[in-house]
């Protein structure tokens, strides 16, 4: 018991010192690229480990990215372009947050077809989110999901 009150009161300690901000914790966000009211159609794109939701899609040599080049491509104009963005941490964390952010934004109920391009970490997430749709019987959500590209992701 003396352990666990030591932790507790370091924790408190360091919070009011200013040391740790529980509101300044980086959190996942679904940042929107092209978003338009009639679409039904969305591709997003989630990147792996130490990656970034801008550069890891980017050609360092000629700066092209993805999802620019899908916003260019005349066959993909009907649809909306997503990056999800998120900060290293817990592994359950991550797939909980963006798990939260996917359906707070209505990823799952607005979409008709749902494309996933993910590399790395960023398709072992969506697996585990498309698995709790799967474990929580949410099969009309999951079967809106067409595809996950898993670019360089572990099995």
């Amino acid at each position: 018991m003396s352990g666990r009150r030591t932790v507790v009161i370091a924790a408190v300690a360091l919070l009011v010192a200013g040391c740790v901000s529980v509101g300044s914790l980086p959190l996942p966000s679904l940042r929107w690229i092209r978003s338009r009211p009639d679409a039904s159609r969305v591709i997003i794109f989630v990147h792996g480990f130490g990656g970034d939701a801008r550069e890891s899609w980017q050609n360092p040599q000629t700066g092209a990215d993805w999802p620019s080049l899908i916003l260019e491509d005349g066959d993909f104009q009907a649809f909306d372009v997503a990056s999800v963005s998120y900060p290293r941490g817990r592994f359950e964390d991550m797939v909980r947050q963006i798990d939260n952010q996917l359906k707070a934004r209505g990823v799952f109920t607005k979409y008709r077809e749902i494309y996933f391009v993910t590399h790395s970490q960023g398709g072992l997430i969506i697996k585990r989110v498309l698995v709790g749709l799967n474990v929580g019987g949410q099969f009309d959500l999951l079967r809106r999901v067409r595809l996950v590209a898993l670019l360089g992701t572990p099995s």
